[in-house]
């Protein structure tokens, strides 16, 4: 699955979104205005409401095309909204991202599209000319207040802490031999307790789920979480866009339910691991809760 935001990257040569609304404002509906950056852009919906802010965390869909024909890439298809916690201004470069001026002026509920020339921008990655315009189609579907996304990334240390310490000793346990018993194993090798029953729908390939995770090595070492992050990781199932061992082991579960995953390394990074907290051949540890599927 390609990453939204190195594609930005890519296409702007600089960070994705932040701002202190330094954008444009426009009072005609529906007509096409310009920024302070100098991007072209229409307000298609704009209910008025309270605008971005630093710090607010914003859940949009993106559809971004080159030359109003070649689609680059599109939130809807990917079956998820695009979250990114808006930084302050003067940790961006100037002019300031596209995307980031878009959602300055925008509340919740709001559409834009707005366009960029590359005409400006040095260092164009292959396939791109300075001929050519990029359009991003953008609609702000939630805003999170920073206080909001303090409160959750607060909530989501003390679970990442209390979760910590459980699922280093059920490794202990496994390492030690002493969950044989609760151990189920897939043709592929693949072992899984279920710690939590769900009761929600199932998951299966080409649902989007959503996923709170904690992933281990076996000598108690964790590499990542989500809990940090103060979300859950949402994607499709069965597309291949986490490991093998994800897309296996959540199609097990139902909504609302918790498993640990102990994934063997031809189902997780192979051979080269993943540098640098990754090892080569490294088994996997890792705590799932599937949030949600849809």
């Amino acid at each position: 699955m390609k990453n939204l935001f190195l594609l930005i990257l890519a296409v702007s040569a600089m960070a994705l979104f932040s701002c202190t609304g330094e954008g444009g404002s426009s009072t005609n509906k529906g007509k096409r205005a310009v920024t302070t950056s100098g991007y072209e852009y229409i307000h298609h919906v704009k209910n008025g409401g309270t605008t971005v802010q630093e710090g607010d965390k914003t859940f949009m869909h993106l559809v971004v095309t080159k030359n109003d024909s070649i689609e680059l890439q599109s939130s809807y298809k990917m079956g998820r909204t695009f979250p990114q916690i808006i930084p302050p201004a003067d940790k961006l470069q100037k002019p300031f991202p596209p995307t980031y001026e878009a959602l300055m002026m925008m509340s919740e509920g709001d559409s834009l599209t707005i366009w960029q020339s590359l005409d400006s921008v040095p260092n164009l990655p292959q396939g791109f000319l300075p001929t050519d315009v990029i359009r991003f189609d953008v609609k702000l579907v939630e805003v999170q207040s920073k206080a909001e996304v303090e409160a959750l990334m607060a909530a989501g240390k003390e679970k990442e802490t209390a979760i910590t310490a459980s699922t280093t000793a059920m490794i202990k346990d496994y390492q030690a031999g002493k969950l044989k018993s609760k151990i189920k194993t897939t043709d592929s090798g693949l072992k899984y307790i279920v710690l939590k029953e769900g009761t929600g729908p199932q998951a299966v390939a080409g649902k989007t789920v959503s996923v709170n995770y904690a992933g281990f090595l076996l000598d108690g070492t964790g590499f990542d979480n989500s809990y940090a992050k103060g979300e859950p990781i949402e994607f499709p199932l069965g597309q291949g866009a986490v490991i093998r061992g994800w897309d296996e082991g959540l199609a097990l579960l139902k909504e609302g339910a918790e498993a640990m995953l102990f994934i063997p390394a031809d189902l997780a990074y192979g051979d080269q691991g993943s540098p640098p907290r990754i090892p080569a051949k490294a088994e996997l540890a890792f705590f799932v809760e599937l949030v949600g599927v849809k």
